[in-house]
């Protein structure tokens, strides 16, 4: 960002690929209401050969950041590869949190999303590959990482947001515990599971369904 001059900074991950139309949809979409702090875009997951995995059209747009704390439903699709932002805005909320790795754009697009509405265009414009080296693949790290930004997001908030840090905390490490579930790790699965019923005793119901969903 700080090598480039124009007024939207956009990201492409090394082993993902925009379609030709992606920039110009969003910058239309941006347009069409300057107030949006970030575009994002339908995406299409492949494996490492080429083969299609999942299509991701049901992201959100205007005000999300309290479904982006809750983690409950897909909220901004593939934000690496898939966000276009104006300068002002990246420049105003401090960019990229340094000490972050697999979740700093998680972590810019929620403070974006603190300040700004979000826009979303459900056309398929990226194309992001799935494979044993991607860094979300490492699950220790996101762990971090998540944990950090969470802590970030509440420290200061206003109390409409702390009133969703129990819920949220349990959501997320619910997930937490599926990641490391899916990954083999168990001991570090039942002790995110753990906290997420401590915290959120109704994602219990969550949990009975994860052995189908997995399947």
């Amino acid at each position: 960002v700080q090598e480039s001059r124009g007024e939207l900074v956009a990201f492409l991950d090394a082993d993902d690929f925009w379609f030709a139309q992606k920039v110009e949809r969003q910058v239309a979409l941006w347009r069409s209401n300057p107030a949006l702090g970030l575009v994002h875009c339908g995406t299409q997951l492949v494996d490492a050969s080429g083969r299609t995995l999942e299509v991701q059209q049901d992201g959100m747009d205007g005000w999300i950041a309290h479904e982006m704390l809750l983690f409950k439903r897909r909220t901004i699709v593939c934000t690496g590869s898939s966000a276009l932002i104006p300068r002002s805005i990246f420049t105003a909320v401090g960019g990229f949190d340094i000490r972050l790795s697999t979740s700093a754009d998680w972590d810019l697009c929620y403070r974006i999303s603190v300040r700004h509405p979000v826009g979303f265009t459900p056309d398929v414009l990226v194309v992001v590959r799935m494979h044993q080296t991607n860094m979300h693949a490492n699950i220790r790290v996101m762990e971090h990482d998540m944990l950090l930004a969470y802590g970030k997001a509440f420290r200061d908030a206003d109390p409409s947001v702390r009133r969703l840090r129990r819920r949220s905390y349990g959501n997320l490490h619910l997930v937490l515990g599926g990641s490391f579930a899916q990954a083999g790790q168990l001991r570090d699965a039942f002790r995110h599971i753990l906290k997420s019923l401590w915290l959120t005793p109704e994602n219990s119901m969550r949990l009975i369904a994860f052995p189908l969903r997995w399947w």
